[in-house]
Formats: C-alpha cells, structure tokens, sequence
C-alpha cells in the first residue's frame, strides 16, 4: 500500500492543487503498521514550492517514525503543460532541460540542499528500503545525534569519502555500516557486529557472513557436526528435521557474543529458518538459544 504523509506548507499544498488532513493520514498508517499484514510504502517529493531544507526533513523524519517498510524520496519533475510547468518561472523552479525535467533547485532548496537530499535517497535505498537492516539501523538511529535524513545524508557522505562507488556490493554497504556506526557515541562494536549478523542472516537466503563478522571461535566448529549427525533435534524444536533443512542450505547459523541475542547476555547460537520468510517484511525467522544449552541437549540426545 502507497500512501504519503508529511505536514506541507498550506502554500505548497495549494501551488499543486492539493488538499491534505496529515494527521489523519498518519494516524490511518499507524493503525496499518501496526496490523502487520500490510507492506507500507511512502512517497515523498522533494523539490515543491514554499518548502525550504528545514520544512522538508522535519517532514521526511515525521514519515520515517511511521516504520513504513519502503520509504521512497523522489524529486519534483516538471511534465509540459502542467501548472508547475507553466508557473516554473514565477516560483523560481529550475530544472533540467532534458526529460524527465527534474528539478534542480528552488527559491527554497539549492542545488546543495537537493544534492544532499540525493545522496540521503541512495542511503535510505540501500539501508531501509532494502529491509536487510532493521536491527542495525534502529540501534543506530537510537544513538544518533540528528533526525533520520540526516542520518542518511551522513552515512552517504561516510561511503562517497571511502570510495565506496555508486553501485557497491551488498557485503559492502554492511562493512562501511558498521565502520560508520562504530564511530557513534556510546555504540558497543561488539553489539553491533551481533545486530548485523541477525540482520544478514534474517535476509540472506543460505550464504556465508561477510569475513568482517566472522570470529574465531573453537565451538562454531562443533555446531555443524552435531547438525550432520541429527543430533540437535531436541535442541531446535520449533524447526522440523534439522539435518535436512541444513544440508539443504536451509538452516544457518552464528554465535552472538553481546547478549543481545537471548537473555543472560552469554554467548548466543542463532539459527536463521530459511524455508519461509514472512510474507510482508521478506525477513526470515530467527531462534536463539544460549550456546551450552544447545550443546547439552545435543549430548542428551539418542544416537
């Protein structure tokens, strides 16, 4: 479902010829959100008249609150013969001359202003929009200094200065992630390794972590052999014949080590169910269990 939602000015709403009740617009979403059958994308526009840098991030952060699983940021084009088209001189619109006519800056946004609106929509694709990180970022968020775009804006600033390129890898995006969140004020690197492996393994169909994530540790080798043997049935109820499903490629796993796994705060074995993901967010199931606890089920088990 696409909807839009942000407080415009009463003066942009009437140079497109719109009339909105936001509050009730956003309220509508909230009660969808909140159902959790429904994907909810937003739409914004950047670029209307009357709406300066200030007015439209105040906007845009209102929207992000609303947890909308696709939040796209789009720039105001120009059609011939529309009213904006025909008005583009006396509102102070700028645009390209070739189609599809975007504009390029305003009375109230220059061209610095919309560049950096750009470079917070390429963030907000690869980090949201893609719903591959919804833990990270949530804890990221949480300890950042500044509204949501900004928060993009800044996380694409941090690519562009490590020369990360306009179309990176997707192992990539998540390394410049956490060296970029690590830098946050207060943020537990070993946390936010953990919420990245979480993220990655809920959206990753099979597969291995990046080698960034990987850690040294003697026990992850004892997992896959006990996986091998049928051997951890009684530790992974909720998932039927785990021998199978992992020879399949369809059962994976990874030690947390921050407690942010399960309760306790020990070292975490996280199982990511790979045979359905849920039908609205894509995300696969996870199941955590202390470590010593899985590997005392499995020692009790049959041979």
């Amino acid at each position: 479902m696409r909807r839009g939602c942000r407080a415009l000015p009463p003066r942009t709403l009437a140079a497109v010829a719109r009339t909105a009740d936001n509050d009730q617009i956003c309220s509508n979403l909230l009660a969808l959100r909140r159902r959790g059958n429904i994907h909810l994308h937003i739409d914004l526009i950047a670029g209307l008249p009357y709406e300066d840098a200030a007015a439209f991030a105040a906007g845009f952060d209102r929207a992000f609150a609303l947890r909308p699983h696709q939040l796209q940021l789009g720039f105001l084009k120009l059609l011939r013969g529309s009213p904006l088209w025909d008005q583009a001189d006396a509102l102070g619109l700028q645009f390209d001359p070739q189609p599809p006519y975007t504009v390029t800056a305003t009375r109230w946004l220059s061209p610095a202003d919309l560049k950096r609106l750009e470079d917070a929509a390429w963030a907000l694709d690869r980090l949201h929009n893609s719903g591959r990180y919804p833990r990270t970022l949530a804890e990221l968020l949480d300890r950042w200094q500044g509204g949501a775009l900004s928060f993009f804006a800044a996380f694409c600033g941090y690519c562009r200065a490590m020369g990360t390129g306009e179309f990176p890898p997707q192992d990539c995006i998540a390394e410049q992630l956490y060296r970029f969140g690590k830098g946050l004020a207060g943020m537990n690197p070993l946390r936010l390794r953990d919420l990245l492996c979480m993220d990655l393994l809920a959206c990753r169909r099979g597969g291995r972590l990046p080698a960034f994530l990987r850690r040294e540790d003697p026990d992850f080798g004892r997992v896959a052999p006990l996986l091998r043997a049928g051997r951890a049935q009684r530790a992974l109820d909720g998932i039927e014949d785990p021998r199978t499903q992992f020879s399949r490629g369809l059962l994976r796993f990874c030690i947390l080590y921050s407690g942010v796994g399960c309760c306790g705060g020990g070292r975490t074995l996280l199982f990511a169910d790979h045979r359905r993901a849920d039908p609205v967010s894509g995300q696969y199931p996870l199941l955590p269990l202390p470590l010593e606890e899985f590997f005392l089920r499995c020692e009790g088990a049959p041979d």
